[in-house]
């Protein structure tokens, strides 16, 4: 008798181990493919006619002109691959020589360097990337697999904490969480959501078939006040995530010229991830040997655009030739260097003389565009 209660105790116990199994995996099942139902939902398809010319689909209020002060051979670099404009300081990681990140002050003073390289405590082997957030700068070493935090007004050394994972590019959730853009894996999605600790919460984007981020020059991501951008290198799809948790929030499609499907040779390509202001989104494109630059009004319902190629000698500043970050959801920070000069107008450039010398003498001048 008593081997037969147990009998019948023991089933019961399986059977509620197994209903609770088959609501796990009904639950776990029913979440991938509302993740799946949520992407397709959210897929907008932006047609641009590269044929529309010389027009925009944004107005400039006023602009800002900020040389950066290159008198000390501690602040000289030759080109930008990241840049961020935040609490009165602009941070500028090179992309050339060796990894370092660049301070100066508002007016284009140089401060300091961040951190050195090197193996020890403190130090990063490679700067793939890097966020600032409220006293904090955050660089992230993808030799070393780590991130390292410094504290900005000082240079201290802060924290280095190791990642699971080697990353192309990292973003700060506002709830604390980060989100990382990984290489190719088979272990994961392309984008993942971590906690502080890096255990990941959540994983978007399946990879292409050739994961080419490795070879871009500009930064991956993108952010304004409320999302953050996402454009995988050679793609012309863009990924929004909400900057407060790191969800899925929508993805573009851009389509130039009715080209759709294999991408061929000839056909446009985003240069780098859009910038996304309240109104407007825009940023730089190339077809083989030839740069324009793009914007599309994205509260019309028909998605206006318009695309102007960069030609040379016949550009000035108010084209914004490099656009490169935002300052807020509604100014635009780009740049020009002395590589720029061939496209701008001698006679209308919109540059001062005083600029002009400074950038023929290897010096970078930051343009804010106040945009409505």
């Amino acid at each position: 008798m008593k081997f037969l209660v147990s009998s019948i105790v023991i089933k019961k116990i399986m059977k509620k181990i197994f209903d609770i199994l088959l609501l796990s995996l009904v639950t776990l099942c029913s979440c991938s493919q509302a993740t799946k139902k949520e992407v397709q939902d959210n897929n907008t398809k932006i047609e641009i006619n590269t044929r529309v010319v010389n027009k925009k689909e944004f107005s400039i209020i006023d602009r800002q002109m900020i040389l950066l002060d290159n008198s000390d051979n501690q602040s000289l670099f030759s080109s930008i691959a990241k840049l961020q404009m935040k609490d009165g300081y602009i941070y500028i990681l090179s992309d050339r020589g060796i990894p370092v990140i660049y301070m100066f002050d508002n007016s284009g003073k140089f401060v300091r360097t961040i951190g050195k390289t090197g193996n020890g405590p403190g130090e990063y082997g490679r700067i793939r990337d890097f966020n600032v957030k409220g006293n904090r700068i955050y660089i992230y070493d993808d030799r070393m697999r780590r991130l390292v935090s410094y504290l900005i007004h000082t240079g201290e050394h802060l924290s280095t904490s190791e990642t699971p994972f080697f990353a192309r590019a990292f973003s700060l959730l506002n709830n604390g969480d980060f989100l990382f853009v990984l290489p190719k894996s088979q272990e994961h999605k392309k984008v993942v959501v971590t906690d502080s600790a890096y255990n990941i919460k959540n994983e978007w984007i399946d990879f292409d078939k050739d994961d080419l981020d490795n070879r871009s020059r500009a930064s991956l991501l993108q952010e304004n006040s409320s999302v953050i951008s996402y454009v995988q290198a050679g793609s012309n799809t863009l990924y929004l995530f909400s900057k407060e948790n790191g969800e899925f929030v929508q993805q573009y499609n851009l389509v130039f010229d009715g080209q759709a499907g294999k991408r061929e040779d000839g056909d446009f390509i985003l240069s780098s991830t859009p910038l996304m202001l309240s109104n407007v989104l825009f940023g730089n494109l190339h077809r083989e040997n030839k740069l324009y630059v793009y914007s599309v009004n994205k509260y019309l319902s028909d998605y206006t655009s318009s695309v102007s190629e960069i030609q040379e000698g016949k550009m000035n500043v108010e084209n914004i030739l490099m656009p490169i970050s935002l300052m807020n959801d509604s100014t635009v920070i780009s740049y020009v260097n002395d590589e720029a000069l061939v496209f701008l107008s001698e006679k209308n450039s919109g540059l001062s003389e005083e600029c002009k010398e400074h950038l023929k003498h290897g010096g970078f001048a930051l343009y804010l565009y106040i945009i409505k």
